[in-house]
């Protein structure tokens, strides 16, 4: 079962994540972003790398610029991201929520294959 995008929230997310793909996290105005903007914006990205094999995406391909990392500057870790946003729009769901976060980074990840 796939969530598919279809929501103007998810077409946002998405052209947020492909604008960290093209430009990187300095230049893409990612930290200009609201807080919740960045957290699941890194959560994609971070799918979209995991599905990649590890090696990085587009823009994002140095070490210290890995999703993780950019959580871990932002005082947060990958679990409290999503508990943050399983409260936010599915109930507390971290099931839904892992899939929602999966499908937005496989639509993204597929075209970077």
């Amino acid at each position: 079962m796939t969530h598919a995008v279809r929501s103007s929230r998810d077409s946002d997310v998405l052209r947020r994540v492909n604008m960290v793909g093209a430009h990187g996290w300095d230049r893409s105005g990612f930290w200009a972003w609201s807080t919740g903007e960045r957290l699941v914006v890194a959560l994609v990205v971070g799918g979209i790398i995991h599905q990649l094999g590890g090696s990085g995406w587009g823009a994002v391909t140095d070490p210290e610029d890995q999703p993780s990392v950019i959580l871990a500057g932002l005082g947060w870790t990958r679990t409290e991201a999503v508990q943050r946003w399983a409260g936010e729009l599915f109930g507390g769901d971290i099931s839904k929520t892992e899939l929602w976060l999966a499908t937005l980074a496989n639509g993204i990840g597929e075209v970077a294959r």
